[in-house]
């Protein structure tokens, strides 16, 4: 279970890292897409993309976080419940990249992609914290 709790962290560490590379790229993105040069679109449209810019952060964020509290599991159910925590998170950073890049464009607040990346995510940190809230007792 060792080298599968230190592969875990180093995926969440790649993870992370990439989100936060995507985080700076998609900024410097909407810099250009919404710059005064290249005729801004309107707020509303900006605003979609700001809020998705923003959940790519707060993905990178969970990613690195997760790390730091992924502890090396003593029993059983706690290692299940970290790697379904560990896939939630991992799965909502894939939806996150997706939202951004195709959400947007729809111009709708219906963004249904967008919903299920910040529930799985949220979802993987609350099943963390439960498994580390229990270990600790």
């Amino acid at each position: 279970m060792k080298n599968i709790h230190t592969r875990t962290r180093r995926v969440h560490l790649v993870a992370g890292l990439i989100l936060a590379g995507l985080f700076i790229a998609s900024g410097i993105y909407l810099r250009f897409l919404f710059s005064k040069e290249t005729g801004a679109i309107d707020i509303a449209h900006h605003m979609l993309y700001r809020a998705n810019h923003v959940y790519l952060l707060t993905a990178a964020l969970v990613n690195l976080l997760f790390i730091a509290n992924l502890k090396p599991p003593v029993i059983r159910w706690q290692y299940l419940l970290q790697r379904l925590a560990s896939a939630a998170v991992l799965v909502a950073s894939i939806l996150v990249v997706w939202a951004f890049v195709t959400e947007p464009q729809q111009m709708t607040l219906h963004r249904p992609i967008t919903i299920s990346s910040m529930l799985t995510l949220a979802s993987g940190v609350l099943v963390l914290l439960l498994v580390n809230l229990k270990s600790n007792n």
